[in-house]
């Protein structure tokens, strides 16, 4: 097992334990608890818990009596809003990679417009979750190569098109909360620029 340890980063003398939690829920202490245990499988000094969504009050109490640091969607949005800085003077439109009406009922919300909507809120950009849509459902790709996940998502994202005029001559930011191959970025991408968007 990896002993609750995704990764281990290093910078400098620091060595921090990374768990990352892909969650529609609130992250509980138990997470920390995983990754503090794994620390020293790794000879970590530092530990971090990073999700896509938020932690419970518990959670945050626990880390701040542990070298553990706690990255929720709204410090994401943080990081993305920094790390981004260069394409926000063209006022991009940001919007998430759809998904499809079956998984939104199962998950009961977009993860990656949960992500958009607090990138908005850090930047000040105009945000529009309803811009591209998942017109066909696409099988669980877990466990196939970057050709099959291509194949899996030709032309399952099209452009809303109650929502086309805002992609007409604009920058556009696509955020998703996970990519492996590339494809379903490539597939909005696609559909963004078929729809009119000067930049993706």
């Amino acid at each position: 097992g990896d002993f609750g340890v995704d990764v281990v980063a290093t910078n400098g003398t620091r060595r921090i334990a990374v768990q990352v939690k892909r969650y529609g829920k609130t992250v509980s202490a138990d997470a920390m608890g995983e990754v503090l245990v794994g620390m020293p499988h790794y000879g970590c000094n530092e530990c971090m818990v990073v999700t896509n969504s938020t932690f419970t009050r518990p959670a945050i109490e626990a880390a701040a009596l542990h070298p553990c640091t706690l990255v929720d969607r709204r410090e994401l949005a943080r990081w993305l809003a920094q790390a981004g800085r260069e394409f926000w003077d063209a006022g991009p439109v940001l919007a998430p990679v759809p998904s499809h009406w079956r998984r939104l009922v199962t998950r009961r919300y977009n993860q990656a417009a949960e992500l958009v909507r607090a990138l908005a809120r850090e930047t000040g950009l105009a945000h529009r979750p309803d811009l591209l849509r998942r017109t066909r459902a696409t099988p669980l790709l877990d466990g196939h190569g970057r050709e099959a996940r291509f194949a899996a998502l030709a032309d399952a994202i099209r452009p809303d098109p109650r929502a086309a005029d805002w992609l007409a001559g604009r920058a556009l930011v696509l955020v998703d909360d996970v990519m492996t191959s590339g494809a379903t970025l490539a597939a909005a991408t696609e559909a963004a620029h078929a729809a009119g968007a000067s930049r993706v």
